[in-house]
C-alpha cells in the first residue's frame, strides 16, 4: 500500500485486488526503520479477504493438452468472476450441460453417437463441475457449455457461454 497519512490520528488507504482470496496487511509506523521515527509497537496484522465479483462466465479446463485417442482427461468446468477468479459460492450449484462445439464436425455431417463419453449433464457444486471424458477418435475435438441450470444467474452464464469460443486450456 505503501505511506498513509495520518490526520487526527487516523489515516485512510483505498485497498483493492483483482484476485479473490485472503490476504494479511502488515501495518508499521516507522519504528523499524533506521533510525526510528517511532516507540510505537506495531499493531496486529489485518484479515483481509476478497470475494469474487458476480458469476460472469464459465471457463474450461483440461487434465492434458496432448489427450490420445483412448485415453481419458479430465474436463474441469469452473464459474468465473469478470476477473477471473473463481466464483465458489452456494448460489452458484446446478448443473451444466458440455456437448461438442458443432464447429468439431465437418459441414454437412451430424457427430457420431458416443463421439466423446463423458459429454452431457454434470452436477455443478459452488461454481465447480468436473467429468472424465474420453473417445477411440483421434483429431482435433471443441466442447462448449451448452446450458447451465439451478441457479439466478444461470440464463446469463448460459447465453455468454453460447456467444464464447474460449480454447479449452490446460
Amino acid at each position: 500500500v505503501g505511506f498513509i497519512p495520518i490526520s487526527g490520528g487516523v489515516g485512510r488507504a483505498m485497498i483493492s485486488s483483482l484476485h479473490s482470496g485472503a490476504c494479511e496487511l502488515l501495518l508499521h509506523d516507522g519504528a523499524h526503520a533506521d533510525p526510528p521515527l517511532s516507540t510505537l509497537h506495531p499493531p496486529p496484522p489485518l484479515a483481509l479477504d476478497f470475494g469474487p465479483e458476480e458469476a460472469h462466465a464459465v471457463r474450461l479446463l483440461t487434465s492434458a493438452a496432448d489427450a490420445v485417442a483412448g485415453g481419458a482427461v479430465t474436463l474441469s468446468v469452473s464459474v468465473v468472476d469478470r476477473y477471473g477468479n473463481p466464483v465458489d459460492e452456494d448460489e452458484c450449484s446446478g448443473e451444466v450441460t458440455i456437448g461438442l462445439d458443432p464447429a468439431s464436425v465437418a459441414e454437412g455431417q451430424s457427430p457420431p453417437p458416443k463421439l466423446v463419453r463423458g459429454l452431457g449433464v454434470v452436477a455443478l457444486q459452488r461454481g465447480y463441475a468436473s467429468t472424465r471424458l474420453s473417445t477411440d477418435v483421434a483429431g482435433t475435438l471443441r466442447l462448449r457449455v451448452t446450458a447451465i441450470s439451478g441457479f439466478e444467474r444461470a440464463a446469463s452464464l448460459t447465453e455468454a457461454a453460447a456467444k464464447s469460443r474460449q480454447p479449452i486450456s490446460d
